[in-house]
């Protein structure tokens, strides 16, 4: 027959799982709310004061053979608190449950001819709203019935509302709400009020699928967070909007593919400041706050990028999160810099490389035919190194602007123009969170 998982509110079940504990509805739970059942296996009778509840955090010891039950139980009120935190607001759900309505009555009307009851049906949609389905919820609730049981009903079922969420839930609709369980757990706990129950007994599981003492909502959590990571677009951090703005373009000329997988902080709107300093705030934020997006911050290949990424190594990053700087270029190995002994060729990798380096050979020209030049300012103590930067900063972003306006406006040119650092800064963002060994091999962006 099969162990089942069983989701309540009050006394009525919501839905079983078989096997398994549904990630999605276990999220609303936490490790607080877990309560085992234990029989006091030194008496005989079986009476009410022969068991005990133990929760997390409770040093009374116990034998695991005598748990009679195992489940996760909140109020309805805190349930309802937590799915507002996740974003899932009773308006919405109201108002997405009410446009299904309106797309079921347009999909019966148009596929009957004349059908006089199928276009009753069809009219009563057009004139429901939420509130219907409340009081067909409650109707169930009443007859202890499930809309997935009709042949059970102690009658037949009175509305056509019950009917139609009956012709749902044979769809694998849940209750006839959009959504996933959540959705529907939003709804029952309007409906139920504050001080209902909602309550996820796995006694059933424990054993053959879980332990005893099993987190299974901390993993049923962590479970959806990694989920959330693979579905949502990675965010790419920058030491500013210049960065940020830059490789955003390119990505949008060289990999068109990838917007809205790699996204860029937006700093002007987020009115963020900007540097090497700001960007290690931000890192320690987002760890903090376990953002669900993987994250990359990239750092200026340069002195202070390098004592940047050197100071949040010794801080313990999630594995979400990866720190790293702009990759080297070979045009900074030989590059031409100023500084107090004069005029020499240098690799700035490292040193001197802020995200202008990797505009193009064809950006960095001067009218004079040489490239525009890095010049050393100061030494940073702190990994020993000069910290160079290039001269003429604006002149150089306002011509990449050109370039990128001049690239987009005729595609023609594209391959024409030098976009060696950005491809290679468009790869970094995009195998950063990859095995090493598998990127060997791949063709460039």
């Amino acid at each position: 027959m099969g162990s089942f998982a069983i989701l309540r509110i009050g006394d009525y079940e919501l839905f079983s799982t078989k096997s398994y504990v549904d990630p999605v509805a276990m999220s609303v739970f936490s490790e607080s709310d877990r309560y085992l059942i234990v029989a006091l296996s030194d008496r005989e009778s079986k009476d009410a004061s022969d068991f005990r509840i133990i929760r997390p955090g409770d040093t009374n010891p116990f034998d695991p053979e005598d748990v009679v039950r195992v489940t996760y139980r909140a109020l309805a009120r805190v349930v309802a608190e937590r799915l507002e935190a996740m974003g899932i607001s009773l308006s919405e759900v109201r108002a997405a449950f009410e446009r299904r309505l309106q797309e079921r009555a347009d999909e019966i009307g148009a596929a009957i001819d004349d059908e006089r009851p199928r276009m009753a049906v069809a009219q009563m949609l057009r004139e429901a709203t939420f509130l219907d389905w409340s009081v067909a919820f409650q109707e169930f609730m009443a007859d202890n019935i499930h809309p997935t049981w009709p042949s059970v009903a102690p009658r037949e079922l009175r509305t056509e509302m019950m009917r139609f969420i009956e012709e749902e839930s044979e769809e694998g609709v849940l209750f006839g709400l959009p959504g996933d369980a959540r959705w529907l757990l939003r709804a029952v706990t309007e409906v139920c009020g504050p001080d209902e129950w909602l309550e996820y007994d796995i006694t059933e599981l424990v054993g053959d699928w879980y332990l005893v003492d099993q987190p299974v909502a901390q993993e049923a959590i962590a479970t959806l967070r990694r989920g959330a990571r693979h579905n949502a677009p990675t965010i790419i951090l920058t030491e500013g909007s210049t960065d940020a703005v830059a490789m955003e373009s390119a990505m949008r000329l060289l990999a068109p593919h990838l917007v809205g997988y790699l996204t860029f902080l937006d700093f002007r709107s987020a009115n963020a400041a900007g540097g090497t300093g700001p960007l290690i705030n931000a890192v320690r934020a987002f760890a903090a706050a376990g953002v669900l997006n993987r994250t990359l911050a990239l750092f200026d290949n340069d002195t202070a990028g390098r004592s940047a990424v050197r100071t949040l190594s010794a801080t313990r990053l999630p594995d979400w999160l990866r720190v790293a700087t702009l990759p080297d270029l070979d045009l900074g190995h030989r590059y031409p810099t100023l500084g107090p002994a004069g005029e020499a060729e240098q690799d700035v990798n490292g040193r001197a490389a802020s995200i202008e380096l990797y505009f193009g050979r064809d950006v960095l020209l001067q009218d004079s035919g040489e490239l525009t030049p890095v010049v050393w300012q100061s030494r940073d103590p702190t990994v020993g190194e000069w910290q160079g930067e290039l001269r003429d900063k604006s002149r150089l972003q306002s011509r990449f602007a050109d370039k990128v306006k001049r690239a987009t406006s005729n595609p023609e040119l594209l391959n024409s123009l030098d976009w060696t650092g950005m491809r290679q800064i468009i790869e970094l963002a995009l195998f950063a969170f990859s095995d090493p060994d598998a990127q060997k091999g791949r063709s460039a962006i």
